[in-house]
């Protein structure tokens, strides 16, 4: 040890030689200059703004011997409300046009916790735009006179010296990230996660290319700019509207639902004084989620729109209805190739659903289209107690009821098997349990009860099951992302079965 500590005792004093011999740099580095004492300290002049929400105060250093200057901007919040950004600039003098914005605050982001200045706090940043020991550009130098531009607020709105598109422009983006979030979390208490999945797609497949997709409806799509504003300000709107819907979107196609719920309670959070916790929290959001549920616990508003806008059954049209949960919702997605391109055939599937929901809009969102054929995909999310403790004889029944309202209305039925479920996927590195909430005995015994039934009354049955399910009676891993759901290889399983089981039931007397 001791000759250890001698040889490096000896490579550092040799090490210091060398650095003495050394030629020495004309410009001296961040670290030097850190060492060296300030020669002075001048105030810069500063624009009076009666009015304006921040005070400023600008000063600049000189460092000896250097001729290097470094500038600090200091601002308080004089105003009675949160401040997300705010940007600083040279004022005009005389007949010059003032200098661009420099520098300020952080706004509130949508994947993580903006920044805010609350009233009285003092912000301080160092040299606008530039390092701090780097020379100060042509338009800064010690004799400037500085002003605030502009501030936006977290609420989504600005105060302007003139005119500050920019402000305006993240103000916008502010304001329509707010109200995607504050959408989407009313859609998530009244529906849950597979209602905002659906309003993702429908927001996603807005702009889509296919000509055969046109979405006009949904609850992120009809979230429109208001009045009043600036161009500026309702671009920044609309781009964030879709940018929190693609952000979400990508995340639920990589990760699944996981973190959906997650990121909308922690968007746009600003993080200011910590307040005490609400010991309650928990349970108000559960009760604003039961609230949005009664109030149309069916969801018979999802389609009341859509299906006003569909003309009688043409003469000689083979129009056919998929009633359903979430499998059926989703197949409209242009990622799995569109919902039957070219066919009459109408996709009315609501996620999440079971099928006392759907027995109540059995009426509006079927039989009011008159379809030829009913294609009934349903139980799954009963078997969950997605709306509580249920029976299979309690399924069946539901079944049995939708399947004699559409006889009653001369409607030929096809009544489609549940498909099965696994546990294979994996999500953080742990596995995507399906098979405790839908277990696959229930699920058979359910699939059995349908094709008894179907025989014994003329409905025709669907067997998806046999064709999704591999040797253990999982659903086939290369067929689902999550163990629940088809995927785009799933649906093109089930396609050409839907497809034979519905020409079969058009060939029914009944």
């Amino acid at each position: 040890m001791r000759y250890t500590v001698v040889a490096l005792l000896l490579a550092a004093l040799t090490a210091s030689a060398v650095r003495a011999q050394s030629p020495q740099r004309e410009s001296p580095s961040s670290s030097e200059l850190q060492d060296q004492p300030r020669e002075e300290e001048v105030v810069l002049p500063v624009k009076p703004q009666p009015g304006a929400p921040l005070r400023l105060s600008v000063k600049a250093y000189r460092m000896a011997d250097s001729g290097f200057f470094r500038f600090k901007a200091s601002v308080e919040n004089v105003s009675d409300r949160d401040i997300g950004a705010y940007s600083i600039r040279r004022a005009a003098v005389g007949d010059e046009k003032s200098g661009h914005e420099s520098w300020g605050g952080r706004l509130p982001e949508f994947w993580r916790p903006g920044i805010a200045l609350r009233p009285g706090q003092v912000d301080e940043r160092q040299n606008p735009g530039q390092n701090p020991w780097t020379p100060p550009p042509s338009r800064l130098s010690p004799q400037d006179t500085f002003e605030v531009h502009s501030v936006v607020f977290v609420d989504g709105t600005i105060w302007c010296a003139d005119v500050c598109p920019a402000a305006e422009l993240q103000a916008g983006r502010l304001a329509g990230g707010r109200a995607a979030t504050e959408r989407l979390l009313k859609v998530l208490s009244g529906g849950g996660l597979d209602a905002v999945v659906t309003a993702l797609r429908e927001k996603v497949a807005e702009d889509d290319p296919v000509p055969a997709v046109v979405v006009t409806t949904g609850p992120l799509v009809d979230i429109k700019p208001p009045r009043g504003h600036s161009k500026e300000w309702e671009e920044g709107f609309r781009d964030a509207t879709k940018s929190v819907a693609d952000t979400l979107w990508e995340g639920y196609v990589h990760q699944g639902t996981g973190g959906i719920e997650r990121r909308l309670r922690d968007a746009y959070r600003v993080e200011v004084a910590q307040e005490p916790p609400d010991p309650c929290a928990d349970a108000k959001a559960q009760v604003t989620r039961l609230e949005g549920r009664l109030r149309d616990w069916p969801a018979l508003g999802r389609y009341r729109e859509a299906n006003a806008k569909i003309a009688p059954p043409a003469k000689g049209e083979q129009r056919v209805v998929f009633m359903g949960d979430s499998i059926t919702d989703n197949w409209d997605d242009p990622k799995y190739g569109g919902f039957f391109p070219g066919k009459p055939y109408l996709d009315r599937g609501i996620s999440g659903q079971t099928t006392p929901q759907m027995l109540i809009r059995f009426r509006p969102d079927v039989l009011a289209l008159k379809p030829r054929v009913v294609v009934i995909l349903a139980g799954t999310n009963d078997l969950a107690g997605n709306t509580g403790p249920t029976t299979l004889e309690a399924i069946e029944e539901n079944l049995a009821s939708m399947a004699e309202l559409a006889w009653a209305n001369d409607i030929r039925v096809v009544l489609a098997s549940l498909l099965p479920v696994s546990d294979y996927e994996k999500r953080d590195g742990r596995a995507v349990v399906q098979t405790v909430r839908r277990p696959p005995a229930q699920i058979l015994a359910l699939n059995g009860w349908m094709k008894s039934y179907a025989a014994a009354h003329g409905a025709t049955y669907l067997d998806y099951h046999t064709a999704t399910a591999d040797e253990k009676g999982f659903l086939k891993d290369e067929l689902s992302d999550d163990g629940l759901h088809p995927n785009a290889k799933g649906y093109e399983v089930m396609a050409p079965l839907a497809e034979r089981a519905i020409a079969a039931a058009l060939k029914k007397k009944r």
